[in-house]
C-alpha cells in the first residue's frame, strides 16, 4: 500500500512550522495555516512581489483582517493594535484603514512530497471550497487556474506542477467590491469590514489519488413512510441511491468499481451496514456521475427537533481500479427524511407551507449571522444553534453567509431546520428590474457561469443534510430566467430533493413568501392585523427592530457618552445601529414609541429595563400571533399584502443575533448575553401554549408538537394594578391535536372595559395540575392606534400611543427568593410576592461569589407576579461556558421589586 505524506511548512521570516500528515488515498488534507502578505503587483504574473511581514493565518481558513486581528499577529504595521476590549468599542472599528486592501494579497505555504509520492500517485489534487472572491492559484510560479465568487469550489491536478521535496503554492487574492463581485455583502446589517471579508474563508484540500477522483457524494432518498408511532421510525425498508461525481484525470481509460457501504450512525460496529459495488468503465478524462441503490431495513427516520430523535446515517464510497488499487473515495452523512412544499393561491399571491415527514412544519424562525470578520467558533456556533432550541425556534434563515459544513452537520445533530439561499442588495441581485441598487452592474456571460459554479458547489455540499428545509435562489429579488434555468440546472445536477423557492419576497412574482416588513418597532397589536407584515402568510424576515442588549454588554462596547446618548437623545445616530445613510442608523421609530407609553426614562438603568420590557412584548406578540393563525383559512388577497383570513404559514424573526455588538435586530447580543427579546420570543414559541389576541380578547391553546393532549384547562385572571382580581374564568377538558391552534374562550371585557392597565394571566394546565404553559401580559386602556395607510416598508406608525405611563407607579412590593441545585447542573428559584399588587417584570440572575454573572439558560425570565402568588422558574447552568467561582448566589429586580437574592443551598 502506497501512502501520501504531505508535509505543510509555513514559509515566514523568522519562523516555520509544519505539520506531517500520512493518509490514506483520497484523504482529504488541510492546509492548515498560510503565510499572508500584500503586494501591489496587480498583474497575474509571477513571481510576485511582497513586503517582507511575519504574518500567520491562526488556523486554516482566515480572512486578512481576520489574520491580522488575531493575536499572533499584533502589532504589525497594517493596522492599529487591537484586542477583542478595544476593537468594538465604540467607533474603534472605523479606524481600522482601508487602503491596505485595496490591493492584492497573497497566501503562501510549502507542500513538501518526497520522492516516494511523487513517483507514485499519478495525481494530486487540490480543491478550494471557499476564496472571497477573485483569486489566482499558483504551484512553483505556474499559473494552475483563477476562481470567481465567494462559494466556488474547484478542483485541480497540481501533479504536472509538483517536483520533488519542497512546493511553494500561492493564493493571489484581489480586492472585493460588493457591487462587482460575488462576495459575502452585509448590506444594512453592520459596517463592512475594511476588507470586505477578501481572504480564505474555508479551507482548501490537498489529496492524491489513483487516475479517478470521487467528490460530490449524495443521497437520493426513496419514499418515506412514518410508522404509527410519531417521531419514531419508518414502517417500511427504504431505497437509497448513492451517488457521487468522478472524474478520470487520465487520458487512458480505466476500469473499476464504485463501492461502499452505507451504516447506522447509532452503532460502532463499522463492519456493519448495507454493501454496494457496481463495475464501472471509464474513457480517458470522462467526467460522470455513478450511482448505486441500497435498500435500508427498519430504517431510523430523521425528526426536527422535539419532533423525535436526531438519527443519522454514513455512506462511504470510493472508486477502486481493477486490479485493487483503491483509487480515491469520499463520505457523508445522511439522514432519511422527507420535506414537501406547497403553495396555496390567494388571488395574486401565494403562501408557501412545508411538511416534514408528513406533518405540517409551522416555521419558526429567526435570521442567523456569521461573524463580521468570518471568524469560525464551533463552540459559538454551538451556543447559538442551543438557543434557537431555547427559545421554541425550529428554523435558521441564512441570508448568504452560508458558513462551513460544520455549521450544517450540527443543525443535523440538533435538529434544527435551515433555509439557506443568497443574498440580496449588491451584485448577487443585480437584475435589470432591481432599482434598490445604488450601482447596478449587469451580469456578463462569465458571471452566469459563475453563479452556476457556485451553486453547483453549494448544492453538493448541503444536498445530504437533512436539516436542509428549502433554498432561495434570491432574497429581494428571484433571478432573471437566464440565471433561473443555470441554478435549476445546477440543483439538478445535485440531485436536490428539498423544496426551491424563488425568493425570499413576493417582488416580480409570488413566491409563496413576503417581504413586507416590518424592520422597525410596530406595535403589539400590528401582528393581530390583515395588512403587509401581520400574521398571515410565511414571513421571510421580519420583526419589530429589537434586540436592546442589557447593561453589562452596553458598558462593554459603547462610550460613556454614547450611553448618555442612548438614553437622553431620542433621535441621535448611532454608530451600532445600521451604517450611516440607512434607516435604521437612529431608534428614533422606537425611541417614540418608548417615550409615548412609558413616558421619558430618568436614568440609563430604566431606559435599559424598559426597552427590555418593550423588546419582550414585541418579540412575544409576533411568535404569537403567527402561532394562533396557522389554521386559519381565507380567501384571495390584493398586491401590497392582505391578509383576508389567511393561515400564517411561518415566520423568521429578523435576526437572531448580530456579527458584531449591536443595538438592534437580535435575540441573542454578540457577548451571547439573552435579554428582553429572547425571553419574549422564548414565551411566544413554547411548543405548547396559552396566548391571547390584542386585538379580539380570544384566548388561544397552540400545539407545535406532534403529539395530542387532552383533558387541558386553561386559567384566565385579570388583576388591577392594586392586585384586586377582576376576572376570573377556567375551561376544563380542552382537547388539544397535532400543530394546531385553536380558540377556547375570550376574555370580555377586553381592552377598553377596565378602569387603566390591568395584568392578564393565562395559565395553560394537564388535568393534574401540572402547568404547561404560564403567561403574563400588561394590558392599556387604550391599544396602540396604528395608521395603516401611512405604513412604509420598514413600520405602521402609530397615531395615539397605550398608555403604561401607570406602570412606573406601582408599589414597591417583597418577593421572597429561594433557591436550590440540583443534578447536573440544574437550578430551581422560587419567587414569591408577599405582597397584593403585581412584582412587574422581574429579572432572575445568578452571579458567584466575586460578583461575576454565571450564565444559565433559565426556563422563563422577566416574569410578573401577582400578588401572593408563587412561581417556580427552573434553569440549567451552562457548563461550557465560564463557572462561578465559590457560592452562587440568586439575584432578583423587577421594575417594582428592590433588588434581592439568595445563595443557592
Amino acid at each position: 500500500m502506497n501512502f501520501l505524506l504531505l508535509s505543510f511548512l509555513l514559509i515566514t521570516t523568522i519562523t516555520t512550522t509544519a505539520t506531517t500528515l500520512i493518509p490514506h488515498p483520497g484523504n482529504r488534507i488541510t492546509i492548515p495555516t498560510w503565510h499572508i502578505q500584500p503586494t501591489t503587483n496587480t498583474n497575474t504574473t509571477y513571481p510576485l512581489n511582497t513586503l517582507n511581514l511575519n504574518l500567520t493565518t491562526p488556523d486554516s481558513h482566515s480572512t486578512i483582517l481576520a489574520t491580522l486581528l488575531h493575536p499572533q499577529n499584533q502589532p504589525n504595521p497594517i493596522i492599529p493594535p487591537y484586542n477583542e476590549s478595544t476593537l468594538f468599542y465604540s467607533t474603534a472599528l472605523s479606524t481600522i484603514p482601508t487602503t491596505p486592501f485595496q490591493s492584492p494579497w497573497l497566501y503562501t505555504t510549502t507542500l513538501t512530497l518526497p520522492y516516494s509520492i511523487t513517483h507514485s500517485y499519478t495525481n494530486i489534487i487540490l480543491s478550494t471550497h471557499g476564496i472571497s472572491s477573485r483569486v489566482d492559484i499558483f504551484i512553483n510560479g505556474a499559473k494552475i487556474g483563477s476562481i470567481s465568487g465567494a462559494y466556488n469550489g474547484q478542483e485541480y491536478d497540481i501533479s504536472p506542477e509538483i517536483k520533488e521535496e519542497e512546493n511553494e503554492v500561492q493564493v493571489k487574492v484581489y480586492p472585493v467590491d460588493y457591487m462587482r463581485d460575488f462576495g459575502i455583502g452585509w448590506a444594512d446589517w453592520n459596517p463592512s469590514p475594511p476588507d470586505m471579508g477578501m481572504g480564505v474563508w474555508r479551507g482548501v484540500e490537498v489529496r492524491g489519488v489513483y487516475g479517478v477522483g470521487v467528490k460530490g457524494l449524495r443521497v437520493v432518498v426513496g419514499d418515506v413512510d412514518v410508522d404509527e408511532v410519531v417521531g419514531g421510525s419508518g414502517g417500511k425498508d427504504v431505497k437509497v441511491r448513492v451517488r457521487g461525481d468522478v472524474r478520470n484525470w487520465g487520458d487512458e481509460g480505466v476500469k473499476g468499481w464504485f463501492m461502499g457501504r452505507v451504516s447506522d450512525n447509532s452503532t460502532d460496529d463499522t463492519s456493519s451496514g448495507v454493501q454496494f459495488a457496481k463495475a464501472v468503465t471509464l474513457r480517458g478524462g470522462e467526467v460522470t456521475t455513478l450511482e448505486a441503490e441500497v435498500t435500508i431495513k427498519n430504517p431510523k427516520i430523521w425528526w426536527p427537533a422535539t419532533w423525535g430523535k436526531q438519527d443519522m446515517y454514513t455512506v462511504s464510497a470510493n472508486f477502486t481500479l481493477h486490479d485493487g488499487t483503491l483509487s480515491d473515495r469520499a463520505e457523508c452523512s445522511f439522514g432519511i427524511r422527507s420535506v414537501s412544499a406547497t403553495f396555496t393561491d390567494h388571488g395574486d399571491e401565494k403562501d408557501v407551507s412545508f411538511r416534514v415527514n408528513g406533518y405540517p412544519f409551522h416555521v419558526r424562525g429567526a435570521g442567523y449571522s456569521p461573524d463580521i470578520f468570518l471568524r469560525f467558533d464551533i463552540d459559538r456556533v454551538r451556543t447559538l444553534l442551543q438557543a434557537v432550541l431555547d427559545i421554541g425556534l425550529n428554523t435558521i434563515r441564512l441570508e448568504g453567509k452560508l458558513e462551513h459544513p460544520q455549521f450544517y452537520d450540527l443543525a443535523d445533530r440538533m435538529g434544527i431546520m435551515v433555509l439557506a439561499g443568497w443574498e440580496c442588495c449588491d451584485k448577487w441581485e443585480a437584475w435589470e428590474y432591481n432599482t434598490d441598487l445604488s450601482k447596478n452592474y449587469p451580469w456578463t456571460n462569465t458571471d452566469y457561469l459563475t453563479a452556476q459554479a457556485m451553486l453547483t458547489h453549494t448544492a453538493l455540499t448541503l444536498q445530504p443534510h437533512p436539516c436542509i428545509l428549502a433554498f432561495l435562489l434570491g432574497s429581494d429579488y428571484p433571478p432573471n430566467p437566464r440565471a433561473f434555468t443555470l441554478y435549476t440546472t445546477a440543483l439538478n445536477h445535485s440531485d436536490w430533493t428539498a423544496p426551491i423557492i424563488s425568493s425570499a419576497s413576493a417582488r416580480i412574482h409570488p413566491s409563496g413568501m413576503k417581504m413586507l416588513g416590518p424592520y422597525d418597532w410596530v406595535s403589539p397589536n400590528y401582528w393581530y392585523g390583515e395588512r403587509l407584515g401581520a400574521a398571515y402568510g410565511f414571513g421571510s424576515e421580519q420583526g419589530a427592530g429589537v434586540g436592546t442588549p442589557e447593561l453589562p454588554s452596553l458598558r462593554r462596547f459603547l462610550s460613556e457618552e454614547e450611553l448618555d446618548s442612548l438614553w437622553k437623545e431620542k433621535n441621535a445616530g448611532m454608530y451600532h445601529m445600521s451604517p450611516a445613510g440607512s434607516q435604521f442608523h437612529t431608534r428614533e421609530v422606537y425611541n417614540a414609541a418608548l417615550w409615548g407609553r412609558f413616558g421619558e426614562p430618568k436614568s440609563l438603568e430604566e431606559y435599559v429595563f424598559l426597552a427590555q420590557v418593550v423588546d419582550y412584548e414585541a418579540t412575544r406578540a409576533e411568535f404569537e400571533a403567527f402561532a394562533v393563525r396557522q389554521n386559519r383559512s381565507g380567501g384571495a388577497a390584493t398586491t401590497g399584502g392582505n391578509g383576508g383570513g389567511r393561515a400564517a404559514t411561518g415566520v423568521v424573526y429578523w435576526m437572531l443575533n448580530s456579527a458584531w455588538p449591536s443595538l438592534h435586530w437580535q435575540l441573542v447580543d454578540y457577548y451571547l448575553r439573552r435579554g428582553g427579546a429572547y425571553y419574549g420570543v422564548k414565551v411566544g414559541a413554547r411548543g405548547v401554549h396559552v396566548a391571547v389576541d390584542y386585538e379580539s380578547g380570544e384566548v388561544y391553546v397552540v400545539n407545535h408538537g406532534v403529539k395530542r393532549g387532552e383533558g387541558r384547562v386553561v386559567v384566565v385572571d385579570v388583576v388591577g394594578l392594586d392586585g384586586k382580581r377582576l376576572y376570573h374564568e377556567e375551561v376544563e377538558g380542552v382537547v388539544m391535536g397535532p400543530t394546531m391552534a385553536k380558540k377556547v374562550t375570550s376574555v370580555v371585557p377586553w381592552v377598553g372595559g377596565w378602569d387603566g392597565v390591568v395584568f392578564l394571566r393565562l395559565i395553560l394546565k394537564e388535568s393534574g395540575g401540572n402547568v404547561l404553559s404560564r403567561n403574563v401580559y400588561t394590558l392599556p386602556a387604550q391599544l396602540d392606534v396604528l395608521v395603516w395607510d401611512e405604513s412604509t416598508w420598514y413600520t405602521t406608525p402609530v397615531s395615539e400611543y397605550a398608555d403604561f405611563s401607570a406602570l412606573r407607579g406601582l408599589p414597591t412590593v417583597e418577593v421572597a427568593v429561594t433557591g436550590k441545585m440540583g443534578g447536573g447542573g440544574g437550578v430551581s428559584v422560587t419567587l414569591e410576592n408577599q405582597d397584593k399588587a403585581p412584582a412587574w417584570f422581574v429579572r432572575i440572575s445568578m452571579v458567584d461569589e466575586a460578583g461575576g454573572e454565571v450564565d444559565v439558560w433559565w426556563e422563563d425570565n422577566y416574569v410578573s407576579v401577582l400578588g401572593g402568588e408563587k412561581v417556580v422558574v427552573s434553569g440549567r447552568l451552562d457548563n461550557s461556558r465560564k463557572m462561578g467561582i465559590g457560592r452562587m448566589r440568586v439575584v432578583v429586580e423587577g421594575g417594582n421589586v428592590r433588588k434581592t437574592g439568595c445563595y443557592i443551598s
